[in-house]
């Protein structure tokens, strides 16, 4: 939650994309996408697309790219992803 609220405070509007999703029998899920250069984005999960929930905070790197992972990711066939700026 603290990385959320981090995440929120004082940072301008960012568009990121996500450009890779992989997921391991284990049940993680790796996110690869691209944010701009230090921008921080939240990453939020959905099993319908209708109902979201935050997984997470990046920020993009020197090359505006970024890695998230998801551990323990819904077992569900459908999970969609996305990036949304504070």
């Amino acid at each position: 939650a603290q990385k959320i609220i981090d995440a929120l405070v004082g940072t301008s509007k960012a568009r990121g994309k996500i450009t890779l999703v992989s997921r391991e029998s284990g049940g993680t899920t790796w996110l690869k996408g691209e944010v701009p250069l230090g921008a921080r984005c939240i990453i939020e999960a959905s099993t319908n697309l209708l109902d979201w929930e935050q997984v997470g905070v990046t920020t993009g790197n020197a090359a505006g790219a970024f890695v998230f992972v998801e551990r323990n990711s819904s077992p569900l066939s459908a999970r969609f992803y996305r990036v949304v700026s504070p």
